[in-house]
């Protein structure tokens, strides 16, 4: 056997990681089982453009015995790799990733296994995601203890990834990475080292840690909007194992047929719906034409696919639908002998969004979602038991973009049906839904009820009204009582039981107190906020303006942190509450009306995964006063089944026709035309305009690490610098050009960060023309002040135009917003057709057009002028009024 230098050696490819790579160095230098004596560490530099190669260098010159630097012109990842391995001196080698770690006892613990299991050529350490995810990789089933995995016994526990394997360095050297394969090169190279022996070894202990980026910078993240993903991939990929495995065993076996099959579902699940010059239907034939090698049965196995989406790789494989093959078989559908569809069990057939208790009427509504047409099943209600059914009428729904991408945008791959029924409650004791297919056969469904529903499927789970009480049975009966003292009493004491024997001492301990203050309110609460750290939005208008209304049946409180600069403002104005208190939840379960200019779920839910055990008690009336006019689709955030708006304000005929007829699911009982409350105090003239310019762009949902995604508040991200969006508005305002033209006008200018960045202002430079605003911005005074307006998607906009001055629209990066990265679609608003200012796609026109309105002194221009006036509602200063009316409409 050959003596090797050390019992490691781990080769690393380099390509525009510096902000990556330290912490990947530093997790092999740490290594418990010591990095001096056993370890060498190849860098390999792939002509990276940035200064990783300085890090190489300080950590070569460190320990000049270990480590070896290599650089080359850069020819991806695979020649990186091949380069590498031609240094190699360690017994056993890791491809680690540049951006990867290891845990610090791994190669102790993958050292220890070989020698006790020398008859494999590969062990895997197991994966954990971080960053982006704190998850475990969704094939961490495998790794339940240490063990030796045999491919042709165990064919699902596939293995892809070359960065979290160890192999026998004699054996590595004996393959080549492809250098002409761009996606899952390492899977390919891996899987040929496995084929050898035909199994590899797990260690469950040694963890390798493996970075989803919080930009989703890396090719990985990025595979869906290249061509090649969808093209010489297949081939590459797919086709190579296929082969292989053909070679090997004569046979495509079930172990390549699963992994493929694997790989094939984020296809499927994929939200992207077009790729430049991408011929979809040979990328469809050509995936048919795979999957006629994969098994019925390896489809239907695998684990982290949805139903629907089983049944279409099936069809795609047969070039049929199916769905008038399916046999019904204890409870459930099946294809060829092969459990494909759930009714019995399945938790999401039958759908209740909405539950209302009047007029001695159970009103409920909600979803049909399977992946079935109507055309071959019903759904019926059976009333306390009787053999007597009423048939279910079912309004289709339109498909929605969860499901809409390449593959599937001609196949609809789940069905969705609308339904509302109206159950008299005279003498009805339980009611079930009824599941028949082709009307042969009779199963009753699970029940979902889903977050507005008033009722949940945790145990003794109840709702009620004036006249009864609603249960629900094993998930399946709604059961019907009448509303006495002695039920209410009996349902909640089972109900706390319940919730007792579950450890649920927190929803205990807010339903006792809701209940005890409850008794001692006889007047409506109403819960205004804005952002939770931060006012003087719609919310605080509307607040300052219903004090003023005097009106002894409400009582108002305005909801903010008590960390926020605005709480002592507010609390001059009327009562404060403080956000995420004991006393705020406690008001919220009272509340009857919640308002807001922010629609995020902690403003209609505060106790976020728990407020299911709280339901019943959520009896209020959510008032959505907006952030600002909607222009853009915002349908996938808003829609009523995520946040069932009861009074959604709208300030144009344009913005409310949007909603009505977009997929919103509301009508004009929801939605109203009043107009912004914070636009009455723009009109107010208590300041004067100055000559400035201010540039305020808005926040980028793809920037993860500087906000905080529940709450949108802002924290300092370390690599903000690297993106093209800091690059760009800092650039702007330096450029001299600019400074020379405020210069010579006296205009000044201030840049002003969207509140989900706003901490990164340091990383910003100023000079004697341009100020860096350094906190959150009073966009009223602002806006009074300022003559020109310089944004790009935000809809701050709309305020500044209220007041008849002049906007540059900068969307130097148009295309990549609007790709499905942010929360919003494009909406009915054309920058260029109805916008209110120049609209610029680049850097140079963005400058020229803001030189060009000061040096006219910032006069807005007639066509932009007349498409302002043409657009609002109103210009007066009633907007709190009409909002308030509406409100108080409510019953």
């Amino acid at each position: 056997m050959k003596d090797y230098k050390y019992k490691f050696s781990v080769v690393i490819p380099i390509y525009n990681v510096e902000k990556y790579l330290e912490e990947t160095i530093k997790s092999v230098i740490g290594q418990t089982i010591g990095f001096e004596e056993n370890i060498q560490m190849i860098l390999v530099n792939d002509g990276s453009p940035d200064n990783s190669e300085e890090i190489c260098l300080r950590y070569k010159d460190k320990y000049p015995k270990n480590i070896i630097y290599i650089k080359q012109k850069n020819a991806g990842v695979s020649a990186a790799r091949n380069n590498g391995m031609e240094y190699i001196e360690g017994e056993y080698v890791n491809f680690l990733d540049s951006d990867d770690k290891w845990k610090k006892d791994a190669f102790e613990k993958v050292y220890k296994f070989y020698k006790n299991n020398d008859d494999v050529d590969v062990v895997v350490g197991r994966m954990k995601l971080f960053e982006g995810s704190d998850e475990f990789h969704i094939l961490d089933y495998k790794f339940a203890s240490n063990k030796i995995v045999d491919i042709l016994e165990n064919y699902s526990y596939i293995h892809l990834h070359i960065t979290s394997s160890f192999i026998k360095s004699e054996i590595a050297k004996k393959f080549k990475f492809n250098v002409n394969q761009r996606y899952g090169e390492d899977t390919t190279y891996i899987n040929e080292v496995i084929f050898e022996k035909h199994k590899y070894g797990i260690v469950a202990d040694a963890l390798h840690y493996y970075r989803r980026r919080l930009d989703a910078s890396s090719a990985i993240q990025n595979k869906e909007k290249s061509i090649e993903w969808y093209t010489t991939t297949l081939d590459n990929y797919y086709g190579y194992l296929m082969n292989l495995s053909m070679s090997k065993y004569g046979k495509v076996i079930p172990y390549i047929q699963y992994l493929i099959a694997y790989d094939i579902q984020f296809r499927v699940k994929s939200k992207t719906s077009f790729v430049k010059g991408l011929e979809v239907d040979r990328y469809v034939n050509e995936l048919s034409r795979i999957l006629k090698n994969i098994d019925d049965n390896i489809i239907c196995e695998q684990k982290n696919i949805y139903q629907e989406h089983k049944k279409y790789l099936l069809e795609l494989k047969y070039q049929r639908d199916i769905s008038n093959e399916l046999i019904y078989k204890d409870g459930d559908l099946y294809f060829n002998n092969i459990r494909l569809l759930k009714i019995k069990k399945n938790k999401t057939l039958i759908r209740v969004d909405y539950t209302e208790l009047k007029n001695k009427a159970l009103k409920i509504s909600g979803r049909v979602v399977y992946s079935l047409k109507k055309d071959y099943y019903n759904i019926y209600l059976r009333i306390n038991g009787s053999k007597k059914l009423t048939k279910l009428e079912l309004e289709e729904i339109p498909d929605d973009l969860h499901y809409n991408n390449i593959l599937t945008k001609e196949k609809q791959c789940v069905y969705k049906y609308a339904y509302s029924l109206d159950i008299p409650l005279d003498n009805v004791k339980k009611v079930n839904f009824i599941f028949k297919f082709k009307d042969e056969t009779e199963d009753v469904l699970k029940i979902k009820f889903n977050k507005f529903s008033n009722l949940s499927n945790i145990k003794s789970a109840y709702c009620k009204s004036e006249g009864n009480i609603i249960k629900i049975l094993k998930d399946k009966t709604i059961r019907v009582l009448n509303n006495t003292r002695e039920n209410r009493i009996k349902c909640e004491l089972r109900y706390i039981q319940s919730l007792l024997k579950e450890r649920k001492i927190s929803a205990v301990f807010y339903r006792t107190l809701y209940f005890i203050f409850r008794k001692f309110n006889k007047k409506q609460i109403w819960l205004i906020s804005d952002r939770e750290n931060k006012a003087n939005d719609n919310g605080e208008h509307l607040f300052r303006y219903i004090m003023s209304r005097k009106n002894y049946n409400i009582k108002p409180y305005f909801v903010i942190s008590s960390k926020s600069e605005d709480y002592r403002k507010i609390k001059k104005i009327g009562k404060v509450i403080k956000a995420g208190s004991l006393k705020y939840k406690v008001y919220f379960l009272m509340a009857s009306k919640i308002i807001s200019s922010q629609a995020n779920d902690y403003v209609i839910n505060p106790f976020a995964k728990d407020e299911v055990y709280f339901r019943d008690l959520y009896n209020f009336d959510f008032v959505f006063l907006q952030h600002g006019i909607i222009k853009d689709d915002l349908s996938r955030w808003l829609k009523k089944e995520n946040k069932n708006i009861k009074i959604f304000v709208t300030s144009a005929q344009a913005e409310y026709n949007s909603i009505i007829n977009g997929s919103y699911g509301y009508t004009g009982t929801q939605v109203k035309l009043t107009g912004l409350p914070r636009h009455d105090e723009l009109l107010r003239k208590d300041i004067e305009r100055k000559r400035e310019v201010i540039i305020i762009p808005t926040w980028r949902k793809k920037i993860k690490g500087s906000y905080i995604e529940r709450t949108g508040e802002s924290k300092y991200l370390s690599t903000f610098k690297n993106t093209e969006y800091f690059k760009f508005y800092n650039n702007l305002i330096n450029d001299k050009r600019l400074l020379e033209v405020l210069k010579e006008t006296g205009y000044k200018c201030k840049f002003c960060l969207h509140p989900s960045h706003y901490k990164q202002y340091i990383d910003f430079q100023g000079n004697d023309y341009v100020e860096i605003n350094k906190g959150f911005v009073d966009y009223q005074k602002e806006f009074k002040e300022s003559a020109l307006l310089v944004t790009d998607y935000s809809s701050v906009f709309f305020d500044f135009a209220y007041l008849r001055k002049p906007i540059v629209y900068s969307q130097f990066d148009k295309d990549s917003f609007f790709d499905g990265n942010h929360v919003y679609d494009k909406g009915y608003f054309e920058y260029d057709r109805d916008g209110f200012g120049p609209t610029c796609y680049d850097y140079e026109t963005t400058l020229q057009a803001i030189i060009n309105y000061i040096k006219k002194d910032c006069k807005i221009e007639d066509k932009y002028l007349e498409r302002i006036n043409n657009f609002y509602e109103y210009h007066d200063t009633n907007n709190c009024k009409r909002v308030y009316d509406e409100i108080l409409k409510l019953k």
